[in-house]
């Protein structure tokens, strides 16, 4: 994976395609193809890129009945319309907007279905990221109270291919901002869905409920991670929980193995190699902890504001601050910074990666960096 780039002298930039409707979600890559989404409050398109030459292979605007003629939703600058990630198991790509407008695209270009599953009703704008798990697309739906007071939380699953309903799972969450995983458990696989006030664990077969802490409130951003046999998951400034997956029913007494309550990430998700889990605030401080027991390893504070959740690739930890800086260091426990380069440009979506490569997204262009072949 590279360490060595420079946007302004395009240093090992192998290209930089123009994106002409702006987004916050990230890039997602698969073979030969980079996909990425844009929307304005009237338009919303799905992109798909060439991987090695950055060549705009087809582009495809999202448009259902309803969207046609209702009124956008109100949405900060900082969220947008399209924040959330699409998804892909390399035979079809799917993508939602903030408006709720669904859908799903062959790799080809070709749409396969689509649908309007909102209104969604979220202070900041739907930024919740999608999910594909073994032929079914996972809509994680977290959702203020209406004006009635009703809660409309849910959790869908569609058939991937012909967008049929699978099953529809009620949660008695509200809005949520975090986007849904799998946990591949000794007990099979989880759907895990955080919302407030709970983390929810859901069968993918059929929805249903496996367990839940109540572990989480406010306004719960960063995505839940699974490392090490535990969900990982932080409610912003209050916890960092890390929960076995071994219960059910409601599990907050007894199967919350630890929590933390320092350098909790507000916007970022935790990453992990297995034995260590990294956080990063939004203002810059690295916090690295042993996953068996949420102990802290170490803290550095990095100069920069970060938005882009931290990743590992081939062995490093990468951090990408708003400026386009990313920062690499080693996974060890002693911070140990390896390389720093420079986009130029400002970065929130976190990046994509693939053998030799890294995808970045700015708010008008993709990026590929790499070597050529």
């Amino acid at each position: 994976v590279p360490t060595d780039w420079d946007g302004e002298s395009r240093r090992n930039v192998l290209w930089k395609t123009p994106i002409p409707l702006p987004g916050k979600g990230s890039p997602i890559v698969w073979g030969d193809r980079v996909f990425v989404t844009g929307a304005t409050a009237d338009r919303r398109t799905v992109h798909c890129l060439h991987a090695d030459t950055g060549e705009l292979l087809w582009s495809r605007n999202v448009v259902t009945s309803e969207s046609a003629s209702a009124d956008a939703p109100e949405v900060w600058d900082d969220t947008g319309f399209a924040a959330p990630t699409p998804a892909t198991d390399g035979r079809y790509l799917a993508a939602i907007f903030a408006n709720g407008d669904l859908a799903v695209f062959d790799v080809n270009g070709r749409e396969a279905w689509k649908r309007n599953v909102g209104p969604l009703t979220n202070q900041y704008g739907h930024s919740s990221s999608l999910l594909i798990h073994e032929g079914l697309l996972i809509v994680q739906l977290d959702q203020e109270e209406n004006d009635e007071g009703l809660v409309l939380s849910a959790l869908l699953a569609f058939d991937l291919a012909s967008g049929e309903r699978a099953w529809d799972a009620g949660r008695d969450v509200t809005g949520s901002w975090q986007s849904p995983i799998v946990a591949r458990t000794d007990a099979g696989p989880q759907i895990i869905a955080g919302g407030n006030p709970s983390v929810i664990a859901h069968s993918p077969a059929d929805g249903e409920e496996i367990w839940r802490a109540e572990v989480l409130g406010g306004d719960p951003a960063p995505s839940p991670i699974f490392a090490g046999g535990l969900v990982i998951v932080a409610q912003p400034y209050a916890n960092l929980s890390a929960i076995r997956t071994d219960g059910t029913g409601d599990v907050t007494e007894t199967h919350v193995a630890w929590q933390q309550s320092a350098n909790v990430p507000d916007i970022t998700s935790p990453v992990s190699d297995g034995n260590l889990v990294w956080t990063i605030l939004g203002d810059g401080v690295l916090t690295c902890r042993d996953l068996t027991d949420g102990s802290e390893v170490y803290e550095q504070r990095l100069e920069g504001v970060f938005k882009a959740s931290p990743s590992i690739a081939g062995g490093r930890v990468y951090l990408l601050s708003e400026s386009g800086e990313m920062i690499i260091a080693e996974t060890g426990r002693e911070f140990r910074e390896v390389a720093r380069a420079k986009l130029g440009a400002p970065c929130e979506a976190s990046p994509a990666f693939a053998p030799g490569r890294i995808y970045l997204r700015t708010a008008e262009h993709v990026y590929g960096i790499g070597r050529a072949k």
